[in-house]
């Protein structure tokens, strides 16, 4: 099985950048003003949130140096660097762990090589999943359940679920909600394709209301009479 060398699966691409919007600015003054990077809201914490919605790197970084914990675990149960990895922002993992190596926690079981080459985007990648089976953290039940693998296929970063299954990551593991990494995948393709289902109707119809279109409904391009479900 391919080792993922992790230079295919990078998902950087910035959410940011909207036009006559100025975040880092907005960032910036609301740290200068005394805004605490380590505040959880609804357990979520300012660097979780800048991973889970790709935020700029530039962004990222003024969030570490604002005060922001690298070490610091979110609502879903992983470390900042591990929900990065997951997610398949490779760049912000790297920028994560060259932060790391000069704000180094004494003991912790990530520690940064001196010669770790940070030009490389699957470096970062190779030091995290190198480490994990090391510490009994590759087949670890994150928060609702999920292994990293549950993860990794649920946002399709499939050269990650690779190199997971080569670390010895448990493929027969049962999540209470979505069963195996296979049935975490079968509903994910279910997902994607009830989607593009959504998106050709409202070409079709314009229809506002498009999430209550059920497919599963015999011949029937349109149901209002339920929500859409498993079949």
């Amino acid at each position: 099985m391919a080792q993922g060398d992790g230079a295919a699966f990078s998902h950087d691409e910035p959410n940011t950048q909207h036009p006559g919007s100025d975040f880092k600015s907005t960032i910036h003054y609301l740290l200068e003003a005394g805004a605490d990077p380590k505040f959880k809201g609804c357990d979520e914490s300012a660097i979780e949130a800048g991973i889970l919605r790709n935020m700029s790197t530039g962004i990222f970084l003024q969030l570490l140096e604002g005060g922001a914990d690298p070490y610091d675990k979110g609502h879903c149960d992983y470390h900042a660097f591990g929900l990065a990895l997951v997610q398949g922002f490779s760049d912000k993992l790297l920028r994560l762990l060259e932060f790391i190596k000069s704000h180094a926690c004494q003991g912790h079981w990530l520690q940064i090589p001196t010669d770790l080459d940070f030009s490389r985007p699957e470096a970062g990648i190779q030091l995290v999943l190198g480490c994990l089976p090391q510490v009994g953290l590759i087949n670890f039940k994150y928060d609702k359940g999920e292994t990293m693998l549950h993860g990794a296929v649920s946002k399709a970063n499939l050269n990650l679920a690779e190199s997971l299954l080569d670390h010895s990551d448990d493929v027969t593991f049962e999540d209470m909600y979505y069963g195996t990494p296979l049935h975490k995948a079968v509903g994910r393709i279910r997902d994607l394709h009830q989607a593009e289902l959504r998106r050709e109707v409202w070409e079709d119809f314009q229809l506002a209301n498009v999430a209550m279109y059920n497919p599963t409904v015999g011949k029937s391009r349109l149901s209002f009479l339920s929500w859409d479900r498993y079949p």
